[in-house]
């Protein structure tokens, strides 16, 4: 086969839905003489693959244990030619163009997605099989971007949240007053790219110490399964500080809402990947374990008004 390539009708903003259709083309040019070919398949797996590695035991007896997780959400296939309904034949010469067309199931798949232990591919697959057990067969493949689509049109999701903590700092035999921190936010669901996040923080230091600073972010929590073991990743996706909060002080901090970048949304129907959000409230404090506010949020693509074939989706760590 003298060029086997497969080209694909990319959707509006390149990204695939569940229940949409995959379309293409495999190309396949034989310019030398027939072939024994069995059938050309066109075939899509979606699937996700956990794996990470942990060290054990010490000296002579420490090694590495791996963990590893496979999860299949999609493997279908279409045989765009096949020697049995092209009459017992070989495979002629000639520059050939096989359209085909494969639909990405139904329900709600999981979006692609690239962690650090993880990932959750699509995968299309043009795949030449040939007579023989030791000859090869001939493939090329490409891979799609499959969104999910995450509404914020729930009624809970634009519900007020409030959230309060309370520390109280010790000095060797003496307890100062208390820290009192409370996070108000309109609502829980945001649109990628198009949401900025309003957030109140009122804060109360009855202590003897200034707090330096209060950190309001907006954090990723990507929860990894496998073989019964749990591997978590928190990262910082955009984040923004106040000023010092003097001690016997208070204040109502207002800063300017936190624009929602661009990062993935949260990911449904996965059982051994997982990825949430909050917004978290810091207070650092010398000396001290600053307190925290975890408010859960819902980063999602689908607001009142946006139609799923205007969604976007983002694939990234």
């Amino acid at each position: 086969m003298k060029d086997f390539r497969l080209e694909l009708n990319n959707p509006p903003n390149g990204v695939y839905f569940t229940g949409g259709t995959v379309t293409g083309t495999v190309i396949a040019v034989n310019d030398d003489q027939p072939k024994d070919y069995k059938a050309i398949q066109v075939r899509i797996v979606g699937a996700a693959d956990v794996h990470w590695s942990e060290e054990r035991g010490s000296g002579e007896h420490r090694h590495t244990v791996h963990y590893r997780a496979h999860e299949v959400y999609i493997d279908t296939f279409v045989h765009v030619w096949d020697r049995n309904t092209a009459g017992g034949g070989q495979f002629p010469v000639g520059n050939f163009q096989f359209p085909f067309s494969l639909q990405l199931g139904s329900g709600n798949l999981p979006a692609s997605y690239t962690g650090t232990c993880g990932r959750i591919d699509y995968k299309i697959e043009a795949r030449v099989m040939k007579d023989g057990i030791f000859k090869r067969d001939t493939r090329c493949e490409a891979y799609i971007n499959v969104g999910s689509v995450i509404p914020i049109n729930n009624p809970q999701l634009h519900t007020p949240k409030a959230m309060e903590i309370s520390k109280t700092l010790c000095c060797l035999c003496c307890a100062s007053g208390p820290i009192n921190i409370t996070a108000t936010v309109p609502r829980t669901g945001f649109c990628i790219l198009k949401d900025a996040i309003p957030v109140e923080v009122s804060v109360e230091n009855g202590s003897r110490r200034d707090v330096r600073q209060i950190v309001a972010s907006i954090r990723k929590h990507v929860h990894y399964t496998a073989q019964g073991h749990h591997r978590y990743d928190n990262v910082t996706v955009a984040s923004v500080a106040s000023e010092p909060v003097a001690a016997h002080s208070s204040t109502v901090w207002r800063p300017p809402p936190i624009a929602v970048p661009n990062t993935p949304t949260k990911l449904l129907n996965c059982n051994i990947l997982q990825v949430t959000y909050y917004l978290t409230i810091t207070g650092s404090i010398s000396g001290a374990i600053n307190p925290v506010i975890s408010i859960p949020i819902t980063i999602g693509n689908l607001s009142m008004t946006t139609s799923p074939k205007t969604t976007k989706q983002f694939r990234s760590e």
